[in-house]
């Protein structure tokens, strides 16, 4: 009897190979290959036994998956585990496997994949461990995964580096500066594409993915949380996005003053071109847009 033959990392794109006598499993996105001699492989996911609820948290701490043949425009992967029938010449097979929102890990390799032969509870070929990112409002944030997120921007403002040496942050900084239209650099003005187009949410969305993966690449536990505008924030405080004070606007429009940061928090001390990091002082709380 032939073997199923196992799942590729979930990561962005490349190649795996297993042990002795294994094919080859490739992976790209969220798109998986499998393919083996003959027979019938089972995939399910696996719930680790520690999935306990702390007072911060709404849901288990352990990451979840859902499977599917195919996606459906405007769905996502919604089974719990899925058949699949490998063709004796070794061809590959795909599917999808997504997160299962909002079942975010709280560590690395919390989720496990696991491939059965024949059916659910059949022999198990393989497992393979990993970590389901799921973006999260911003509220819903667990101290630690507030501080590892705050400590990811750090890394890529101070640390990070560019294939040419050029710090990667700036050249995100850059890149959100020249879709706007206004670089001195730019010989010619043009207009801000970005932000006064119809490609603005398009635009932005592809944007925030790239530096998310960005932090991603030395902190892959974290991703980007977001604020339901104009639900209350939590974001602009010491130990988060940086606190200000409140002062009525000048005869000249808005008045900029220092953010303050809390000494531990990691982005304490930043700055944007050797100066504090300035923000005008209104209030970012309630239904108050930045």
């Amino acid at each position: 009897m032939g073997r199923s033959r196992d799942v590729g990392p979930h990561r962005e794109r490349g190649r795996t190979k297993g042990g002795s006598g294994d094919g080859i499993a490739e992976f790209d996105c969220s798109r998986f290959h499998i393919r083996g001699v003959k027979g019938t492989g089972d995939l399910e996911r696996d719930r680790p036994s520690h999935s306990k609820l702390t007072s911060v948290r709404d849901h288990p701490l352990d990451g979840d998956v859902a499977f599917d043949n195919a996606l459906v425009p405007g769905r996502t992967a919604e089974r719990d585990r899925l058949k699949l029938v490998l063709p004796k010449d070794g061809s590959w097979v795909e599917f999808i496997v997504a997160g299962k929102f909002p079942r975010a890990s709280s560590a690395d390799k919390d989720a496990v994949i696991e491939v059965h032969r024949d059916r659910a509870d059949g022999l198990v070929l393989r497992r393979h461990p990993l970590m389901v990112r799921i973006r999260k409002d911003h509220r819903k944030l667990t101290d630690h995964e507030r501080d590892r997120f705050l400590e990811a921007l750090r890394y890529l403002r101070w640390t990070a580096k560019t294939p040419k040496g050029k710090g990667l942050y700036r050249e995100f900084v850059t890149l959100h500066t020249v879709a706007t239209g206004i670089h001195p650099n730019q010989p010619y003005p043009m207009p801000d594409m970005g932000h006064g187009a119809p490609a603005f949410i398009a635009w932005h969305r592809a944007f925030l993915l790239q530096f998310e993966r960005a932090l991603q690449v030395k902190f892959p536990d974290v991703a980007l949380p977001y604020w339901v505008m104009p639900e209350d924030s939590k974001l602009f405080t010491q130990e988060f996005m940086g606190e200000n004070v409140v002062l009525p606007s000048g005869p000249n429009g808005e008045v900029a003053v220092e953010a303050d940061f809390d000494a531990k928090n990691p982005l304490f001390g930043w700055t944007i071109d050797m100066s504090p990091l300035p923000r005008f002082a209104k209030s970012r709380t309630g239904s108050v847009h930045i």
